[in-house]
């Protein structure tokens, strides 16, 4: 009911209300409607209040989704878009796909492993079609990490669409659970206990007739099941097995009690057991391998204990032949010889490293270098081929056919650009089995060569040999025609005079031989030692030519000297320079026909001196060019024409040049045409070297007289010394052996003692400390004479306290001299 308020009063109809009447129904009507009003108040508000109670609950409820999303057992995540990206992933999601960093990305982004896997290809379906999808036992391959390998999970998957307001679809909710685990674990206890009866009867069924041994225990180890592989190893039938344990089978004590316990442990640990078991038979020894596992029931307590034995003795003879093959492998890889294995046939079953590094290194295009391949047609001969070819091919027919345990050849395999040698070596490999032949071919080029190098030089040295006797006979002839000419001359001083100079030009002659035959020893074995000085290279050639011109004279040569104008000086050992020059002027002299001409010139360039000499004699063969400065080396040419001589002057002359820091070398233009030997020095630059003091020369008159004693066990050599140094007026004793030189010089009191050091009993170094342990010894003057004259020996004499070092043959006029001087 509805009151117009602004309505004018009017007077009630007749006999109707009055006024005040008309106004208690008005204000009755408004009471009402106020009552109305008020109760529909106290509804809005009560709305209010559950509407604020709902909102509440949402959000709690809200709150509690989220959390239940976040916690969820199950992995879930949010997926927008036609492009599948992430708006939310729960915990167990990022933990089972690995990455926490997905919100933004798509799936293909994150997992570019499943683009060709099954779930994205769904995924695009329920987005397409709004079609949720339920799926069971889903494998999936992901990566759990960036850089990971793929792991394959087994997982429940249910896809379920989002949609807007306006029923189209916006996402895909994901939802699954990873049951790999579980899956794995059902799957494994299925095969122990089989699920269902069918399978049971299947299980054993396929247990009942494996060739392994399968049998289960209760929980006090006595057996509940055995198949027919084991009861026939008893020869019992089942029922005779049942409810027995290992001991009531009569197993072994100790193995029954170690396979007892063994059932115990997996019972009590919940942990299987795998262990190995020997075993004999008639056959030969082989190997068990068992296996004992744990039967859990519903509840997780273990029921009982299932267990398999394998025979592993193929398996482990396989494991021995294998380790045995990588054994071998090795084994051959380390060895430097090319080896290649063959069967019977004669095919390649395997090569070494050696093997392949030289058939590619030499070009041989085999494929898998020969491995597969007949030996014979790998290799580079084969049975057609003559000589070494053949003699291969039936060498290992023989061994492959055990007709001969070994066959062994030696064969060039030459190069364009090198001369090589191998040996081929066939075995037969003793092992039992098929035949295995072993072929190794070894490199023995250095062994050739060095072989070579040895005949050449066994050649050389007797040569060498004959040529001594032949050189050492010429001296020695004439010197014994001279004693006999001596005997006879009487008093004819003019014959006895002629001769005594023809003894001593042949004596020198030897003293040469024995003196250049001792300069490259020295050398070769480093014991030569250089008394350098500053000289200058005319005085050394001066002294060079003087040395070479009584032979030069003999044979009639011309010879011209040209030397640069000013001086040029050389920090060197004169006398062993002098040696370098006059050896290859006497070359030329012995080399060169009657008559010819020498040239000697020098020049500076470069901050060296290059020194040549020049002949036009029999000159050298290019061939042998390279062998001249060799030790004992003549050429044949050199051996008819050679006026004597034992073949090492060219040696001692790149010795002694190199060990002054130059080089010698030689050129000619073949046989007839002369040859040239080129010498290269350093010029010296700086200050002079330090030169050794020179001799005292002998007064003028007759030398004071001294008290000599000469200790030396050849009797001849120490009288015929002692008569020369009497004539000279000195007062001389001899001594034949260091003890004897002892006692005399304690009597005798010498001046000078001269002394052998190799004497027998007592030597001279022993003899000379003896003397300087006399009161009246320090003041004698002590002087070895010896063979020995390298800078060790010198060092030697000086520690046994000698004063002077003379090497044997030693002229007169030096000891003279050195007498003079005392």
């Amino acid at each position: 009911m509805s009151i117009d308020r602004n309505a004018p009063l009017r007077p009630p109809p007749f006999g109707g209300a009055s006024r005040v009447e008309q106004l208690e129904a008005e204000f009755s009507d408004l009471r009402v409607e106020l009552d109305r009003a008020t109760r529909e108040l106290g509804a809005a508000r009560a709305e209010v209040a559950i509407l604020t109670q709902t909102r509440d609950a949402l959000r709690e409820t809200e709150a509690r989704l989220a959390d239940v999303f976040r916690l969820a057992p199950s992995f879930m995540c949010v997926l927008r878009g036609p492009r599948h990206v992430y708006e939310l992933a729960n915990d167990y999601y990022c933990e089972f796909v690995g990455r926490r960093d997905l919100i933004g990305l798509s799936v293909l982004e994150a997992f570019p492993e499943v683009e060709y896997q099954v779930f994205p290809r769904l995924l695009d379906e329920v987005y397409r079609t709004g079609v949720p999808f339920v799926g069971t036992d889903v494998t999936v391959f992901l990566r759990r990490g960036p850089g990971g390998p793929l792991v394959e999970s087994l997982i429940d998957l249910v896809y379920q669409v989002l949609r807007d307001p306006d029923g189209a679809v916006t996402g895909v909710f994901v939802q699954g659970i990873d049951l790999t685990a579980r899956k794995r674990a059902e799957q494994e206890l299925a095969r122990l206990v089989a699920a269902t009866e069918r399978e049971k009867r299947l299980l054993h069924t396929v247990l009942s007739n494996t060739v392994d041994f399968n049998y289960t225990f209760d929980l006090d180890g006595r057996f509940t099941f055995a198949n027919s592989a084991i009861l026939t190893l008893w020869g019992k039938a089942l029922s005779d097995a049942l409810g027995k344990n290992f001991h009531d089978l009569d197993y072994p004590p100790d193995l029954a009690d170690k396979l007892q316990r063994q059932i115990r442990q997996v019972i009590e640990t919940r942990q299987q057991v795998r262990d190995e078991t020997p075993y004999t038979t008639a056959a030969g020894e082989g190997l068990y391998e068992y296996i004992l596992v744990p039967v859990i029931g519903e509840g997780g307590a273990v029921e009982a204990v299932a267990g398999s034995t394998r025979d592993i003795t193929e398996r482990k003879r396989a494991e021995d032949a294998l380790r045995q093959s990588q054994f071998f492998q090795s084994s051959i890889d380390a060895l430097s010889s090319t080896i290649a294995v063959l069967d019977e046939t004669g095919v390649i079953l395997a090569v070494n490293e050696s093997w392949r590094h030289f058939a590619d290194e030499n070009g041989y295009a085999v494929p898998n270098h020969g491995v597969g391949s007949n030996y014979l047609g790998a290799c580079p001969f084969g049975p057609d081929d003559p000589g070494e070819g053949r003699a291969v091919a039936a060498g290992l027919w023989d061994v492959q056919n055990g007709l001969q345990p070994l066959f062994e050849l030696e064969y060039p395999c030459h190069s364009p650009t090198e001369e090589r040698w191998f040996v081929i070596r066939v075995t037969r490999f003793q092992t039992p089995g098929p035949v295995r032949v072993v072929v190794a071919h070894e490199d023995v080029t250095r062994r050739k060569q060095s072989e070579r190098k040895l005949e050449e030089a066994d050649r050389r040295k007797d040569e060498f040999l004959a040529t001594l006797a032949h050189e050492l006979r010429n001296p020695l002839a004439p010197l014994l025609t001279g004693l006999h000419v001596l005997k006879m001359s009487g008093t004819d001083s003019a014959a006895a005079e002629a001769t005594r100079a023809m003894m001593e030009r042949q004596l020198g002659q030897m003293v040469r031989l024995v003196d250049d035959l001792l300069d490259v020893s020295r050398i070769n074995s480093g014991k030569l030692d250089l008394r350098r000085e500053r000289v200058e290279l005319a005085g050394v050639v001066r002294n060079a030519v003087e040395t070479s011109r009584p032979l030069i004279d003999r044979q009639g040569h011309e010879l011209t000297v040209a030397l640069p104008p000013g001086p040029v000086p050389l920090d060197a050992d004169p006398v062993r320079l002098a040696q370098v020059f006059s050896n290859l002027l006497n070359n030329a002299a012995k080399y060169s026909d009657r008559g010819g001409r020498i040239g000697l010139t020098a020049d500076v360039a470069g901050g060296e001196v290059i020194v040549r000499v020049r002949d036009a004699g029999i000159g050298i063969d290019p061939g042998q060019l390279a062998r001249v400065f060799d030790i004992f080396a003549q050429v044949q040419t050199a051996l008819e024409k050679s006026q004597g001589g034992l073949g090492i002057g060219l040696s001692l002359v790149k010795g002694l040049v190199g060990m002054h820091g130059g080089t010698v070398g030689v050129t000619s233009g073949g046989l007839g045409r002369g040859s040239e030997f080129v010498v290269r020095l350093p010029v010296a630059t700086g200050s002079p070297a330090e030169t050794a003091a020179p001799a005292g020369e002998v007064p003028a008159g007759r030398p004071a007289r001294r008290r000599v004693l000469i200790v030396d066990d050849n009797v001849d050599a120490a009288e015929s010394l002692g008569e020369l140094l009497a004539f000279a007026g000195h007062d001389v004793r001899t001594a034949h052996g260091g003890t004897a030189g002892v006692v005399a010089a304690a009597e005798f009191r010498p001046d000078v003692m001269l002394l052998d050091l190799g004497m027998p009993k007592l030597n001279g170094y022993e003899a000379a400390r003896r003397v300087r342990a006399e009161p009246w010894g320090a003041s004698v003057v002590l002087v070895a004479l010896t063979g020995w004259g390298s800078a060790e020996d010198r060092r030697k004499t000086h520690a046994a306290g000698f004063d002077h070092h003379f090497v044997k043959p030693v002229e007169s006029g030096a000891i003279l001299k050195l007498l003079a001087a005392v």
